[in-house]
């Protein structure tokens, strides 16, 4: 009988200490996991990253502002466009029936 409780006394131990080893392991996966530490892995980093991307990107734009006025002006005129398209669009119609109405021989004139 002394065997038995020896083993039993020997399994609750190594049970013991596996559970010691899961809280250790639970707990270390907890910190890892806690808010402070996720902001300071991914917000940081990426606040620093935007940073350097808006620096790269102010660079850029003051070496190429020449570029950037021209196509900022074509995107106006192209909204400029777009937006008295339909008038337009009746002016250019008005002015060729007017041509093909000036360049048609006059009916009346023939007859005479």
């Amino acid at each position: 009988m002394t065997s038995l409780k020896d083993q039993l006394r020997e399994d609750r131990a190594l049970r013991d200490a596996a559970r010691e080893v899961i809280d250790l392991d639970i707990a270390h996966v907890k910190s890892l996991t806690s808010p402070e530490k996720l902001r300071d892995r991914t917000i940081v980093p990426a606040g620093e990253k935007a940073a350097n991307l808006r620096q790269e990107a102010a660079s850029k734009a003051s070496d190429n502002k020449g570029k950037i006025a021209a196509i900022i002006g074509a995107a106006a005129s192209a909204a400029i466009l777009w937006a008295v398209r339909e008038p337009l669009a009746a002016l250019i119609d008005d002015l060729t029936n007017a041509r093909e109405d000036a360049s048609e021989p006059n009916e009346d004139t023939h007859d005479a």
